[in-house]
């Protein structure tokens, strides 16, 4: 009898642990929330896929990485953005990044007046770019991770969610 109680006790954990793996791979997290003021925006992220926090030197924003340290998630306000198309603040931010662009793959990219959403590869990285415009800055976050991590910058892409008031 004490055998069978001693495997259902462990059949039990075992699928409580699967349970709740999944819970977290399914964005149910705890979100937290960054604000800042001097841009007017909140970023919205699952803290349990990035307890790695810092604040950016300029107050512009937030930089998050998972455990492992393995990619990299910045927030920030741009105010070398005012007076810009989002198709020429994209096209600064790639010569910024690759002058020479080599071994760079532009995915996908959509456009709109105040906004851009872009996904490319460059090196080792899949990157992914989302920027608001507004008149005297955008508002732009960026997500690097390593190329054989696709799964991670789907849930980063999904759960990760920059809030404006004024949008």
């Amino acid at each position: 009898m004490m055998h069978i109680l001693t495997n259902s006790v462990w059949a039990l954990s075992v699928l409580l642990v699967l349970h709740l793996a999944g819970e977290v791979r399914k964005g149910t997290g705890v979100a937290e929330r960054y604000c800042n003021k001097e841009y007017a925006y909140c970023v919205r992220y699952p803290g349990s896929l990035f307890p790695h926090k810092q604040l950016l030197p300029d107050s512009s924003g937030i930089g998050l990485q998972p455990y492992d340290r393995s990619a990299l998630v910045t927030v920030r306000g741009d105010r070398q953005a005012a007076g810009k198309s989002p198709q020429t603040y994209f096209g600064e931010q790639l010569q910024a990044l690759a002058p020479l662009q080599d071994r760079m793959t532009i995915l996908d990219t959509l456009y709109g007046d105040d906004y851009y959403e872009a996904y490319f590869t460059w090196q080792t990285e899949s990157i992914f770019h989302q920027a608001f415009f507004f008149d005297e800055y955008c508002v732009i976050m960026i997500a690097r991770v390593p190329t054989d991590r696709p799964m991670l910058l789907k849930q980063i892409r999904r759960e990760v969610q920059l809030e404006f008031e004024d949008r």
